[in-house]
């Protein structure tokens, strides 16, 4: 829990101050009475109903935070919500309804880099709207054409690939099988640990949308595997973790950061998963607020359970 909450706090009050800042730098200083800054939240509430409830439930904590101290420009802020789904060319559309029709100020979000992408592209960099992710890694993201009004708080997987590959030998293994989403975040996260590995590599690409990973597991076992390295979406993590199990040919595992859910461990179980190992965002460092923002958040997310 205390991981969760502080990067989500980081995300939530680097985005408040951002916009903020960005509000001072960019609109002329106001003759009459300030316009309320409304935020959008754009999460993959489809694919991560979990994660996403969890960042919903800081978004809302830190704008009654705002609120309570004088909002900004003396008025309060508002919050509205959005589903990416898993789907970029939704997530797309979802950005653009928040700006042109909701008439947002700023976007938290989305989770996704295959999202993020277009979404910078051509909805947030070409409208001046700045949007902040707390999870899009990919490397791409550092050069895409957003206008500089795209942010993020995680580390690009130019540095992910290096620490997963860095924990893969450290476990013992220097012969792993590596299956991947074949989207924005895999493929940079692909690239960047074969650059650094130096052990044996069967490397496989899964289409996005792809449903049985029978012939993927295979092929990445070949005849001396000793782990998979899983670099997957939350459903595909969970499909591909099972299949290797029932067809005996995984029994060992290292994740990439997004498959780190609890559902995991619950549906698979902890006498598999035990001592298991992969990579995540650390822990934001404490300050004096900290203790007073987690009480409220445990206390909020009580109160909903």
């Amino acid at each position: 829990m205390a991981l969760t909450t502080k990067l989500i706090r980081l995300v939530l009050t680097a985005s408040l101050l951002l916009v903020a800042c960005s509000c001072t730098l960019v609109v002329p200083p106001p003759t009459g009475t300030p316009t309320a800054l409304k935020l959008g939240l754009l999460l993959n509430y489809t694919g991560s109903p979990e994660a996403s409830a969890d960042r919903e439930r800081a978004f809302n904590l830190a704008i009654s935070h705002a609120n309570a101290g004088g909002g900004v420009l003396g008025q309060s802020v508002t919050g509205i919500t959005a589903d990416a789904t898993s789907d970029p060319q939704a997530a797309v559309a979802a950005a653009r309804h928040l700006i042109e029709v909701e008439g947002v100020h700023a976007i938290v979000g989305p989770n996704a880099s295959a999202a993020a992408l277009p979404i910078a592209e051509t909805v947030a960099g070409p409208a001046g709207i700045p949007v902040i992710s707390p999870s899009a890694t990919s490397p791409q993201l550092s050069t895409v054409s957003d206008n500089d009004f795209f942010f993020r708080t995680a580390l690009s997987d130019a540095i992910q690939g290096l620490v997963l590959a860095s924990l893969t030998r450290e476990r013992g293994f220097d012969s792993v099988g590596f299956i991947y989403v074949d989207d924005a975040y895999g493929q940079g996260l692909a690239v960047a640990f074969a650059r650094v590995w130096d052990g044996r590599l069967r490397s496989v690409a899964l289409d996005v949308n792809q449903t049985t990973h029978l012939e993927a597991l295979r092929e990445s076992a070949g005849s001396d595997a000793q782990a998979l390295v899983v670099v997957a979406h939350e459903d595909q993590a969970l499909a591909l973790i099972r299949t290797a199990l029932d067809e005996s040919l995984f029994d060992q595992f290292v994740f990439g950061d997004a498959a780190k859910r609890l559902r995991l461990v619950q549906e698979i179980g902890g006498a598999h998963l035990g001592g298991m190992y992969g990579t995540a965002g650390a822990s934001a460092p404490d300050n004096d607020a900290t203790p007073e923002w987690e009480a409220a958040f445990i206390i909020g997310s009580a109160s909903e359970g």
